[in-house]
């Protein structure tokens, strides 16, 4: 089971530094601190745009559901010689919410089966086959009953909203919200990276992982870590148009643990 999530996403550009080189004036290297800080926010609220498109869809489901566990937070470093490093923690989906979607899809697909029984019933020309089968239905349904939304997809009026409502919740939470906040970080890279005026052979490199742990002490937990990283002459080849948005993406290295 998959109860935690680790994320890491990661730029970094490094070039080894010739000894005929003068390191960098102090302007410089504050200049790129405060972009540093700067970029920490972008990661954070690109963790954030995750977790809203996911949620969009699960309200669908519950309006009130709480969907994380907690804060995405982000720290950045310079690393001499290789770039620039962000250390991300990216907020849990409540094991709640995972148990619940998870539910949620067992019972549409058997909400599925049953109304396919029930037309194939209300077709049969036979009156006694079809008497038969209506009895073996309704024994079926004392032991797996009907959810109400499928009890509201049988009707005419609620048919169509409650499948529309069963299809917009992702049936694993937790990998729906992995992709999420992945791409949010990778269009996070491209976006907002110019400033900390990464150099041709420098990385940039930001780092996610759980920022909670298992919920409960001895819970099984299985964590996962994104590692993301693109090199600097990428990103000033995309900002200057010598390659696409969907050449800059392919171009970012993604690395799952």
């Amino acid at each position: 089971m998959k109860a935690g999530f680790l994320a890491t996403a990661v730029t970094a550009a490094g070039v080894a530094l010739t000894a005929q080189q003068a390191p960098p004036s102090s302007n410089t290297a504050q200049a790129r601190a405060q972009h540093i800080r700067v970029m920490e926010g972008v990661l954070m609220q690109a963790v954030r745009e995750g977790a809203k498109e996911l949620g969009h869809r699960m309200q669908a489901v519950d309006p009130n559901l709480v969907l994380l566990t907690g804060s995405a937070r982000a720290r950045g470093f310079v690393l001499d010689g290789y770039g620039v490093f962000f250390d991300v923690e990216i907020p849990g989906v409540q094991q709640s919410v995972a148990w619940s979607m998870r539910t949620l899809q067992r019972d549409r697909d058997l909400d599925r089966a049953f109304r396919s029984l029930h037309a194939y019933v209300r077709a049969l020309q036979d009156q006694q086959a079809k008497a038969q089968l209506e009895q073996d239905l309704k024994r079926i349904q004392l032991l797996a009953p009907l959810t109400a939304q499928a009890q509201q997809a049988e009707a005419p009026t609620g048919g169509v909203q409650a499948a529309s409502v069963a299809e917009a919740a992702p049936a694993d939470p937790n990998e729906e919200y992995t992709r999420a906040v992945k791409d949010a970080l990778v269009d996070a890279m491209l976006d907002y990276s110019g400033p900390m005026n990464l150099q041709p052979d420098e990385w940039l490199t930001i780092a996610a992982r759980d920022s909670e742990g298992p919920v409960v002490p001895g819970q099984l937990y299985e964590a996962m870590t994104i590692v993301l990283r693109v090199k600097g002459s990428d990103l000033a080849a995309y900002v200057s148009k010598q390659i696409s948005r969907d050449d800059a993406r392919k171009r970012v290295e993604v690395r799952e643990f």
